[in-house]
This record gives structure tokens, sequence and C-alpha cells, in this order.
């Protein structure tokens, strides 16, 4: 239904913008025009944010009040709903006694309904509350969990702390063994022998 609004209005905004171009080279509302045109194309290929930049362009190139429309219904269709509301209110105002009875309340319409879901709590139903039977399960698991995980901590500390009084003893072990040994001694020097001399 949005993309069969956004469509039909694509449709008047041709005609209106069309019928108001001068013809002249200078004239903003061709620059405008050529925007509007490029952001018709985008909607039609569902690019919505090329197409919102396309419309915001040519709005800002020669202000028309029928571009506002397109600008709020990309806004709308990209999920940017405080954008959407104003933008279409903004055609509201701005388009006044321009805008068809007809359009001025369905556009009425869909900006209270998207005013409606922007002031409304967001949708839980995706992910419900957990029931206090979950919440009691999720707790106890985390307990056991926390036990043992405490358990390993202190099985770790003791294997650590083995593994310590084992490096004691072997480094008290290898001093022992160390003072244990002689020391060996110098040799002791070769007595000396007289020579005697012969005749």
């Amino acid at each position: 239904m949005r993309r069969a609004a956004v469509r039909s209005c694509l449709l008047v905004l041709v005609l209106m913008l069309g019928s108001s171009r001068s013809g002249r080279a200078d004239d903003p509302r061709d620059a405008a025009f050529g925007h509007y045109e490029r952001g018709l194309a985008l909607v039609q290929q569902r690019d919505y944010q090329g197409a919102l930049l396309e419309f915001t362009v040519a709005y800002q190139v020669s202000p028309h009040f029928a571009v506002l429309y397109n600008i709020g219904q990309c806004q709308a269709l990209l999920g940017h709903l405080p954008q959407a509301v104003e933008a279409l209110s903004r055609y509201l105002g701005d388009g006044r006694y321009l805008v068809p009875a007809e359009r001025r309340r369905q556009v009425g319409d869909q900006v209270v309904e998207l005013a409606s879901r922007l002031n409304s709590p967001p949708d839980t139903s995706a992910h419900p509350a957990p029931t206090d039977r979950e919440l009691e399960k999720a707790a106890r698991d985390a307990a056991e969990v926390a036990e043992r995980a405490g358990q390993a901590a202190i099985r770790a500390a003791k294997v650590a702390h083995a593994a310590a009084v084992a490096a004691r003893v072997a480094a008290a072990a290898a001093t022992a063994a160390r003072a244990a040994v002689p020391k060996p001694r110098a040799p002791a020097p070769a007595p000396a022998t007289a020579q005697r001399t012969q005749r």
C-alpha cells in the first residue's frame, strides 16, 4: 500500500513539476527535475536511500511542497519516523489548499499512524521477558558454573602448590648434593731428590 501511494504521488509530481519547467537553461527547476527523475528511478529499484538523497537535493535546488511528500515516504520506508513525520507535516502545511482533500486525509492519517509508532514503547514480542522459572534456572546454572570454576581453581592452586614444594625440595637436594661431594685437593709437590756428582 505504501509503495502504491508513493508511485501515485510520483506521477502527480511528474505532472506538477513538468508543467512548471520554464525551458531556460539556467532555471534551477530543470536541475531539480533531473534530481527528481533520478529519485523516481531509484524508487522503482527500491533504493530508498538513494531516492531520498535525490529528492532532498531536488527540494534544496528548487523547493516545491510536493517533493516533501516523496521525502517523507522515503524516510518512512527507511524507518526514520521522526524525519518522515516532519516532512509529511511540512508537505501538508506548505501545500495547504493545493493538496487535494483525499490526499490530505490520507497523509494526515499516515502522520498520525507514524507519530503513534514513534511514541509507542518498542515491540518486545520478538524477545519476550523471561519468566520466573527461566530466571531461576539461569541462576541455578550460573551458580553451578561458578561452583565448578571454584573447584577447578582449588585444584589448580593445589597443583601449583605441589609444584612449588617439589621445586623447593629439588633445589635443597641439589644444594645438599653439592655440599656432600668432597672438593678435590691440589696434588702435593714431589720431594726434591739430591743429585750426587760423580767424580
